[in-house]
């Protein structure tokens, strides 16, 4: 079972570091490196963070076996959900973890759709409302549908299938959209309850 220091002192339970142990590598002083194909890697240290915005994708996962499919922005996000969420998750064979890097495309998407058909997603994006709007874009387009979101003072207002939904910055979320809009697919969004994401939780911890 491998296992890394900085992940152990971000308290990842053996078992997380084990499934993700193949999907990285390690610089000549210990910084974690996470490889997104030709054009990108992520690299974490305790001293910076890294992530590509990249036109292929970080994947770690049992792909043939994965009955859920967990999109993130970067892999320490997946690390740090899992590891917070472990208990949720009893088998890991069947997950697949996902990162799109700082700009998710449509190239990405659609590889993803082709890959994964008829899977359970599950977003693990930012609680801020960035995140909020990624979950929305990316939902839809898995289904090949769009939208077009934009911000006013408080206001989001959310253009889909012709018609404007406006909602307020502090309300606005994937949930409340499908409720607005009668919108429905095999996606679940975990946030973290006490920071805008899972790895400032696990951060805060130390």
């Amino acid at each position: 079972m491998q296992t890394h220091p900085f992940l152990t002192k971000l308290g990842v339970p053996n078992s997380i570091q084990d499934f993700f142990s193949e999907s990285y590598s390690i610089d000549k002083i210990g910084n974690l490196i996470f490889n997104y194909g030709a054009d990108g890697f992520e690299h974490f240290g305790f001293a910076f963070h890294l992530v590509p915005k990249s036109k292929e994708l970080w994947v770690c996962g049992y792909s043939n076996l994965a009955r859920e499919v967990f999109l993130c922005a970067n892999a320490m996000e997946a690390i740090s959900f899992l590891s917070i969420s472990q208990h949720k998750f009893k088998n890991l064979e069947q997950l697949t973890c996902i990162a799109v890097g700082t700009k998710v495309s449509m190239a990405q998407l659609n590889w993803i759709k082709l890959k994964f058909p008829d899977k359970n997603f599950g977003f693990i994006f930012s609680k801020d409302i960035l995140g909020q709007i990624e979950d929305v874009k990316v939902a839809l387009a898995l289904s090949d549908l769009a939208a077009e979101i934009s911000i006013f003072d408080e206001a989001v207002n959310v253009k889909f299938k012709e018609q404007i939904f406006s909602f307020s910055q502090a309300k606005f979320s994937y949930s409340a959209f499908c409720k607005a809009v009668g919108f429905r697919a095999n996606i679940r969004t975990y946030k973290s309850k006490t920071h805008c994401c899972f790895l400032e939780q696990l951060i805060s911890n130390i």
